[in-house]
């Protein structure tokens, strides 16, 4: 269980910091991200049988109510 949390926080983690990045340098400067360059995904509902495939799209193609979405 721990892998799979820590896999789930490595990518939103890494984006916040340039490549190069190495706080043997001293501090590191993080990135910033607007909510135009991220995404959107549908919420889902939990039903008997297994889990629905949930669209998840970019924030500008997103055609869902934004303010309902994860």
């Amino acid at each position: 269980m721990k892998a799979l949390v820590c896999a789930l926080l490595l990518v939103p983690l890494t984006s916040l910091f340039a490549a190069d990045a190495d706080a043997k340098n001293g501090p590191v400067k993080l990135r910033s991200i607007t909510l135009e360059s991220g995404r959107f995904g549908q919420n889902g509902q939990t039903k008997p049988g297994g889990y629905p495939k949930l669209l998840i799209t970019p924030f500008a193609d997103f055609a869902g109510d934004k303010s309902t979405t994860s």
